[in-house]
């Protein structure tokens, strides 16, 4: 049956169901949405029930309605941000109607005054709401405009340094960090989604077409309960949605390598940049399927490139050709009114001519990497009463390593220097051609809130939340195709010169006790798993201008690497903490103080060393000579002229 055809009735007969479940196994993060809540009062402070009061938006699939309740307290939850019209109506009073953004994660305040109306009079007060609420969580929140008109970078980490807190970490590009936290341990989110990768701590890049991205999030402190796994902070980002009007977007972006002065080193060696100019295209493209009803979003990203590449030590250059398309679609459905399902996937392959290494620093590396990456989510938001509230959602990304078969020539292993500066030269690192390397992940959350008002105490917006993220990782690490590195300095002239053979390669040089052959001895195909359970309960507490920010969070790890090897079993409570005290109560000016203990990611990179999950058992041999040079010095690559100095082997 097409889901069109489901009756209102029943819509809200699955809702529940889905609900009645939630509650029945707790209840999680991924937040891609806003709230708006306020309070409706007489002149003289009487709080007034049975107020209709409607939020209407272009951002908004048709409208919501709420009554507020018997202290005049109101609630929309999973509102898209964007801007918006809220309109204030009972019988007999005056209709008020205010302006409001809501923005990504946060909460916006829009309390109304009413007046009795004279029998004649139909007037309509108008003004604007107060701006964001603000509670003691330290959050930032950029639009895609702002970001448009900012000379800046579009990638997630180069807008989440904007926020206060927050610092590029220059040794690794694409890491970010956020209040004095590891770099590799923050929370990237795209629609909800966790797109970390799990060896290295950056966002998952081929997921995220920065023209698609409506609004980027950033929190630095006081975060509540409802997110785990870091120990930095959070970025949290969603990608734009569609409307009843039809829109789009085209971006071309420009580089070439003669837009930078050669440098010092490049001059020495009689390097001059190549004038080519390249481009990205970026395009997108929202509208309706069904006005206010079903809504669709197309996103793309392309590029194809070569640009020119320089080498350290030699001065060589090759030109690096690169190509890489990411799309995005995505679907919006208004199931019923305050009943929303979203859908979306991307999909995305890079294939790049290159050298292992920034510091690899001859030709004779060069290989095609092809990086398969895709990221699929699906969530549903529901209103089941006026105060009662649940989400379910479910994702998966994938990511990984491809190349073709290395050659298996035992001259042909690649070298690197062993007490010259840092290099690599000769054959080709990494075997990802009878090795590949996956990066996944999986995550499935549900949660369950209440908003509750009372006369006394205020107000309360209490959520209960679970999540299963499991982090995937394949692959044995395995750093060449015939399991060997040396380490040995390359021939050098009397003047420290490099010395390159007749097809422009540097030259190893095998000399007694100042050459290793280290076997790596990895386990092909390995696999592991990292599960992380999380349960955790947060509640808002408002009372006059207090607001609370009080939760517990719960996370539980094991992981299991090949062969039936525990690499983590443990388990953890988090407590948060945050007040804060609105002075004037109009957000101008605000007290606030934080206490949080977290609970850092278990990355597969660290855990998986006593397995052979990305950690090959190795050993190493030292040279006993006799002294020569090249690839095709026949006692170099004989084991017999080596000594057994070092064994080094996974283990618990």
């Amino acid at each position: 049956m097409s889901p069109f055809r489901y009756r209102k009735a029943l819509a809200f007969g699955i809702a529940a169901a889905i609900g009645f479940l939630i509650a029945a196994i707790g209840a999680a993060q991924a937040v891609q949405t806003g709230t708006l809540t306020g309070n409706v009062q007489l002149a003289d402070g009487t709080a007034i029930p049975g107020v209709s009061v409607t939020a209407s938006s272009p951002s908004l699939q048709g409208t919501r309605t709420q009554t507020s309740g018997a202290n005049g307290d109101y609630i929309f939850k999973f509102l898209p941000p964007g801007a918006y019209v809220v309109r204030f109506e009972l019988a007999g009073m005056q209709t008020v109607t205010k302006t409001a953004s809501v923005e990504l994660g946060g909460t916006t305040r829009v309390d109304a005054g009413l007046e009795v109306a004279a029998a004649a009079e139909a007037v309509t007060v108008t003004g604007d709401a107060l701006e964001l609420e603000k509670t003691a969580v330290h959050q930032s929140n950029y639009g895609a405009e702002m970001v448009q008109q900012l000379p800046v970078g579009r990638r997630l980490d180069q807008i989440a340094v904007l926020a206060p807190g927050v610092t590029a970490n220059t040794p690794n590009v694409g890491q970010v960090q956020i209040s004095g936290g590891f770099a590799y341990d923050n929370l990237i989110l795209l629609n909800g989604v966790d797109i970390i990768d799990n060896q290295f701590g950056d966002a998952t890049t081929g997921v995220v077409i920065e023209e698609a991205i409506a609004e980027t999030q950033v929190m630095s402190s006081g975060i509540s309960a409802e997110f785990g796994r870091f120990s930095g902070g959070v970025v949290n980002a969603i990608t734009k949605s569609g409307g009843n009007e039809l829109s789009g977007s085209f971006r071309a972006d420009f580089t070439n390598t003669d837009w930078a002065d050669e440098n010092p080193f490049e001059e020495s060696n009689d390097v001059v940049h190549e004038d080519d100019l390249f481009t990205t295209y970026s395009a997108t493209l929202g509208g309706s399927l069904v006005h206010d009803r079903l809504w669709f979003f197309l996103a793309g990203r392309f590029y194809d490139e070569s640009p020119q590449e320089v080498l350290p030590v030699t001065g060589q250059t090759y030109n690096s050709d690169d190509t890489e398309y990411r799309v995005e679609g995505k679907l919006t459905w208004n199931v019923a009114s305050g009943h929303s399902v979203t859908a979306a996937y991307t999909d995305s392959n890079r294939e790049v001519l290159r050298t292992s290494f920034g510091f690899t620093a001859d030709l004779d590396d060069l290989w095609v990497e092809k990086d398969p990456t895709d990221l699929f989510v699906a969530s549903y938001n529901g209103v089941l009463t006026s105060n009662l509230f649940a989400t379910v959602q479910f994702s998966q990304k994938q990511f990984g390593f491809r190349a073709d078969a290395g050659s298996t020539r035992i001259e042909d292993s690649p070298f690197l220097t062993f007490n010259q500066a840092t290099a690599h030269y000769n054959g080709r690192y990494f075997d990802y051609g009878t090795d590949p390397e996956d990066r996944d992940n999986r995550q499935i959350s549900a949660s369950l809130s209440h908003f509750l008002s009372t006369a006394s105490a205020g107000t309360h917006d209490i959520k209960g939340g679970a999540e299963l993220y499991q982090s995937l990782a394949t692959g044995g690490n395995s750093q060449s195709a015939t399991d060997v590195v040396f380490f040995a300095d390359y021939a050098v002239d009397a003047d420290e010169n490099p010395i390159l053979d007749a097809d422009g390669n540097l030259i190893p040089s095998f000399a007694p006790f100042n050459v290793l052959w280290v076997n790596w001895r990895p386990d092909r195909g390995a696999e592991s798993n990292i599960d992380t359970w999380s349960f955790y309960v947060n509640d808002i507490w408002r009372i006059g201008n207090f607001t609370a920010n009080v939760g517990l969070r719960y996370e539980q790890v094991k992981g299991e690497a090949e062969g039936g090897i525990t690499i983590a079993d443990e388990s953890s409570f988090v407590p948060r903490l945050g007040l804060s005290y609105d002075v004037q109560g109009d957000g101008k000016y605000v007290l606030s103080g934080t206490y949080g203990q977290y609970s850092g990611r278990y990355q597969d990179a660290i855990f998986n060393r006593i397995s052979n999950v990305g950690n090959p058992d190795l050993v190493y041999y030292i040279y006993l000579g006799p002294e020569g040079q090249g690839t095709n010095f026949a006692p170099g690559f004989d084991l017999s002229n080596y000594a057994l100095v070092y064994g080094q082997f996974p283990e618990q």
